[in-house]
């Protein structure tokens, strides 16, 4: 495994124009609509015990469940601040226009190679796919063109689903059934429960109000033995640890409000996943930034063994370092494959 350099995701100037812009909408969108935020239980275990911790930059109060230990946004804003937060907010549409110059290439990355493991072992002739949030499709058009091209006997059906109609509107491939509706409304008409052999969503549950919800509405929707693959931050990763939701961010931390509200991680995706009625197939973490992330970042961390990490120059120890955290869990970006039950 290669080390990989951050700039390779953003410039660093770039990364930090889009930290600063993020903090001063997410403070807007608080002092809007605080008054409507809602109390909620633990989104993991559904608790009510829980300890405060420290607020997110003087705004959004952050609490640990006492139960499981997880961190999430309590009280946590409504539809309507979140509507707004995605919708208005510059620092969204600085996201959108970076998101949009990498996008001119497909890459065969970690998320097909999983994909395309877990159907060599299917065996199975069709395949029904759907991405919850999947934009203008680019990602699934990658990946239908991909699974063509290495499993031709397989009849593909590809689906995909997002809140953003004008993204629907401008799909990259006509042969994608796309639809617009958001991850917070999703439902299962009757034709659709138990369709899906695959359901897919990356960088998503970490940003809704209810996440035990949208996962037992992902689980209706998957047939008997079917998958449900995501990403999330890993809240007890590498590079979150070293550098908290209130320190300088090159990327949004686990707690990130109003965007993250839920703090995953790989001590709580096992809770998660057996109060859902879900079998782990595997948790991973198959990040590449950590190492790299903490060192760009070191005049602002303030734990000794991080500073460490980040004054070491030899570049072979640092990619030997990185692949150490993938080796235990310890990396900042988690991939997730759980499984229904036959």
């Amino acid at each position: 495994m290669k080390k990989s350099p951050f700039e390779e995701n953003r410039s660093l100037e770039t990364a930090i124009a889009i930290y600063e812009q993020r903090i001063k909408d997410a403070q807007a969108i608080y002092q809007k609509h605080k008054e409507n935020f809602l109390e909620r239980n633990c989104p993991i275990c559904s608790s009510t015990l829980k300890i405060n911790q420290e607020d997110f930059h003087q705004t959004y109060k952050i609490v640990k469940c006492r139960a499981c230990g997880s961190v999430y946004v309590n009280p946590v804003p409504n539809s309507e601040a979140i509507e707004d937060y995605y919708k208005n907010c510059q620092c969204n549409r600085m996201l959108a226009e970076l998101t949009r110059s990498r996008s001119k290439k497909f890459n065969v990355d970690d998320r097909v190679r999983t994909i395309s493991t877990i159907i060599e072992k299917s065996e199975k002739q069709e395949l029904k796919i759907l991405e919850v949030g999947c934009s203008s499709g680019l990602f699934l058009q990658g990946l239908q063109d991909y699974l063509s091209n290495h499993f031709p006997q397989i009849k593909l059906s590809v689906c995909g689903i997002d809140l953003d109609q004008d993204a629907i509107s401008k799909s990259v491939d006509n042969r994608l059934n796309l639809r617009c509706c958001s991850a917070v409304n999703l439902k299962t008409t009757e034709s659709e429960i138990g369709t899906y052999d695959l359901v897919l969503h990356y960088e998503l549950i970490e940003h809704l109000l209810d996440p035990f919800q949208f996962m037992m509405t992902v689980k209706e929707l998957l047939k008997p033995g079917g998958y449900s693959v995501f990403t999330t931050p890993n809240a007890l990763g590498a590079e979150n640890l070293a550098s908290g939701y209130n320190s300088r961010r090159l990327i949004a931390h686990a707690i990130f409000p109003p965007m993250h509200l839920n703090a995953f991680s790989v001590q709580n995706i096992p809770l998660f996943s057996y109060r859902l009625g879900l079998e782990i197939v595997e948790i991973s973490t198959p990040g590449k930034l950590d190492i790299d992330m903490i060192g760009k970042n070191r005049d602002f961390l303030t734990n000794e063994s991080f500073i460490a990490i980040a004054d070491i120059e030899d570049e072979i120890v640092k990619t030997y370092l990185q692949q150490y955290t993938v080796n235990c869990l310890a990396s900042s970006h988690m991939q997730c494959i759980l499984r229904k039950p036959l």
